[in-house]
């Protein structure tokens, strides 16, 4: 018999991760990762429908599915317009904040002229 490692004893003994083992619906989860795959490459009429053959499969509230689904339904509806697959949103991309001019003054030049103006006195 194979040993196990500690990270397989957890799933093997740890109750609560062998109460959701028990609880596992492949079918569900491989209808949910084929949509998840058509969402992906773009063909959305084919990821509906995976995704609604999961929501059958389910029978309660799954908010991973339920998100997505309520995500095409925006997109279909036109209600939120995502544009080209290429121009999506990127993580990796760091937010850039606005300029703000916190003292009313136009130039930073005249901000660091007040400041050494101020040290004089």
């Amino acid at each position: 018999m194979k040993e196990l490692t500690d990270l397989d004893k957890v799933y093997e003994m740890d109750h609560d991760f062998v109460c959701i083992a028990n609880q596992r619906n492949t079918e569900f989860e491989q209808y949910y990762l084929t949509g998840l795959r058509y969402y992906i490459e773009g063909d959305w009429g084919a990821a509906m429908q995976e995704f609604k053959v999961c929501q059958e499969k389910v029978g309660v509230s799954d908010g991973p599915l339920n998100h997505m689904l309520r995500l095409m339904d925006k997109m279909e509806k036109g209600a939120w317009n995502m544009g080209p697959w290429n121009e999506g949103y990127d993580w990796d991309l760091k937010p850039v904040p606005p300029e703000v001019d916190y003292f009313g003054q136009e130039d930073s030049e005249d901000f660091s002229m007040a400041g050494s103006q101020k040290e004089g006195k």
